[in-house]
């Protein structure tokens, strides 16, 4: 029921956005952009898969794509969601050279993908369970000037917590590769998040934090806070000049999560139900449970 509430929502609303183009006309830019958006969310809007955009659609632009993103972040808005932050992709050089990224990424985090440390999830919310160990911050001040340095832009920040990031693959692997620009479409496949316990930034040196990812008692993966562009608060700053430059400011209690300290841990679905711990050693720890779906259950 939920999930048929929330595709009337979005189904809705992309009703408007048609007949304000109809009406007002827009711009081939804008027309792309709106497309693109469309088609991406009919994976959260379905629960089905799609094929790549740049497949389905046609090869876009950077900023094709990123307008892209904002369509469908406000198509989401108008379902009942809200942002709450922002994430950070592509930090580590191995990501980039996988997808030909020029650059890092970043998408928006919604109150409604948030999760507890310590809740669980059942294998039916997602098409490929993913865990990625992540240091997340959280904004204390409004940063609504430019930000040059880490140390102009520390004392922005209220607090530092360990944190997983589980993506979802909303593009069918059988219809093709997804580009850079694909995934910077689709909010880099965002889903779900988990933070752990709050710690100072002043408390713990993030440089040098490295953390390991144990599943039922079993370390699968480790990596460290270096590999995040050097620092997760180069990571932030990257973030802070990027958003300046297309005028949106960060608010004080807004998310932030910095990037994947090694590669996402991908078991297959049907044996991914577990217990999932992130160890970061002295900035905490966050854990997770998966759960078996039914019998007969489909992911989502």
């Amino acid at each position: 029921m939920e999930r048929q509430v929330r595709y009337i929502r979005h189904a809705a609303f992309a009703v408007i956005v048609a007949i304000t183009v109809v009406t007002l006309g827009c711009c081939p830019v804008c027309e792309r952009g709106t497309a693109i958006s469309r088609h991406v969310l009919t994976a959260r809007a379905t629960g089905a898969q799609v094929a790549p955009p740049s497949i389905a659609i046609g090869s876009e632009s950077l900023n094709i794509a990123y307008l892209a993103q904002d369509y469908l972040t406000r198509d989401m808005v108008a379902g009942g969601d809200c942002v709450v932050g922002y994430k950070v992709a592509f930090t580590s050089a191995a990501s980039r050279k996988a997808f030909d990224a020029p650059g890092p990424a970043y998408g928006r985090i919604f109150a409604g993908q948030r999760r507890d440390s310590g809740s669980a999830m059942s294998v039916r919310e997602f098409h490929k369970v993913s865990v990625e160990l992540e240091i997340a911050m959280v904004v204390g001040r409004r940063i609504d000037r430019p930000i040059k340095t880490i140390e102009q832009l520390r004392p922005y920040i209220r607090a530092v917590y360990p944190a997983l990031e589980l993506p979802n693959q909303n593009f069918s692997p059988d219809a093709g590769r997804a580009t850079f620009e694909d995934l910077v479409a689709d909010n880099l496949g965002g889903h779900r998040f988990v933070l752990g316990p709050a710690i100072a930034p002043n408390k713990v040196d993030l440089a040098r934090v490295a953390a390991t990812l144990i599943r039922d008692g079993e370390p699968v993966s480790t990596g460290r806070a270096s590999d995040v562009l050097g620092s997760p608060w180069a990571s932030l700053l990257w973030l802070v000049k990027g958003l300046a430059a297309s005028d949106i400011t960060l608010q004080p209690g807004d998310v932030v999560l910095t990037g994947a300290l090694t590669g996402p841990y991908s078991p297959p679905l049907a044996t991914a139900a577990g217990t999932y711990v992130g160890d970061f050693g002295t900035l905490g720890s966050v854990s997770c449970r998966i759960t078996a779906q039914p019998d007969g259950g489909k992911a989502r």
